[in-house]
């Protein structure tokens, strides 16, 4: 019954070709009658004849050293059909080691082919649309690497399709090479904080690029417990601001604890940053930042605000559209 469903069978041959038994299901693929028993050259003559050589080959080898094969190939059956077929082989030996005997299996896999093929056909549609649309297009891998992009991706980066391509391993190489640097520069120097600095850049860089990919791939943040008093301190320091413009913190020490994954946090508040010191005008001023607990409650919110000091103009009410578009976190 299996083998009918998934026409599968089995056959034996003898080395010298004269002697050849088939299953009934490999009769049946053949369009044959059960009990039909060919030679061997009458059996590769059932192989398309580009694929007729192949099967020639492997069943001498076999038969002379014993190499086992496992190949697909095209037959067309006494009907005049053409199918695609996997064709295994071994050799069995006497106790003497002699071989006395070449058997295998044999399956109808024309269903599988066609599937792939409609599979290759549909790839390459959906290719040839993404090659045509106006919109830059890429893929990448869990590794973060390119593994597609599309001709407008070329244009509007500035980069061709090798030079895309070569950025597959780049932080890799720039990290190697920075620590590289690191161990000929001299402790404490300023060309030793700059390349830290770097370092810390690629470190973000990297992991900003995983994050990017897990939440594309419908992933969920990595959130724990813990306060956001620190983080709140830390991330303004890293937001380059103009000169006249100063930070203002007012962090309230007893903040309660929060549920929050540090990197989406880390990313939204820059952003909010960099949006907040392009949007002061005149460039003088101070951005208060500060954190304080709404509630009692064990995942109390904790809100970061920012406004302005004293009586400069600050933060003009007709930029707070595009200093917070980026402030859901």
């Amino acid at each position: 019954m299996a083998g009918r469903t998934a026409r599968f069978g089995g056959w034996s041959a003898h080395p010298d070709g004269q002697e050849v038994v088939w299953s009934e299901q490999v009769a049946l693929i053949h369009e044959k009658q059960p009990g039909y028993s060919p030679t061997v050259k009458e059996g590769i003559q059932y192989y398309a004849p580009e694929w007729r050589d192949k099967i020639a080959t492997v069943f001498q080898i076999c038969t002379l050293d014993g190499t086992p094969w496992d190949e697909e190939m095209e037959i067309i059956t006494a009907g005049g059909h053409r199918l695609w077929v996997r064709s295994t082989g071994e050799a069995v030996r006497d106790n003497m080691g002699k071989i006395v005997r070449v058997e295998g299996s044999f399956q109808d896999i024309t269903a599988r082919k066609q599937a792939e093929e409609a599979l290759r056909e549909s790839e390459e549609k959906y290719r040839t649309i993404l090659e045509t649309i106006e919109d830059g297009y890429y893929e990448i891998d869990l590794g973060g690497n390119f593994t597609f992009f599309n001709d407008s991706m070329c244009k509007i980066s500035g980069y061709s399709r090798d030079e895309l391509m070569g950025m597959n391993n780049l932080l890799a190489v720039i990290m190697g090479n920075l620590s590289m640097a690191q161990e000929e520069t001299a402790p404490h120097s300023v060309m030793a904080e700059l390349l830290d600095e770097a370092e810390q850049a690629s470190l973000k860089a990297r992991d900003l690029t995983h994050q990017f990919l897990t939440l594309s791939q419908g992933g969920h943040p990595v959130k724990g417990l813990g306060s956001i008093g620190n983080l709140l301190k830390e991330i303004p320091e890293q937001v380059q601001v103009h000169d006249g413009i100063e930070y203002a913190f007012s962090i309230q020490n007893d903040l309660c604890p929060v549920e929050y994954d540090p990197r989406q946090i880390e990313h939204t508040i820059t952003s909010l940053l960099m949006n907040a010191v392009e949007a002061i005008c005149p460039r003088v001023g101070a951005l208060p930042f500060r954190g304080k607990t709404r509630s009692s409650k064990p995942k109390a919110e904790t809100h970061l605000y920012l406004s302005r000091k004293g009586s400069t103009l600050g933060f003009p009410s007709r930029m707070r559209d595009v200093a917070f578009q980026k402030s859901i976190w």
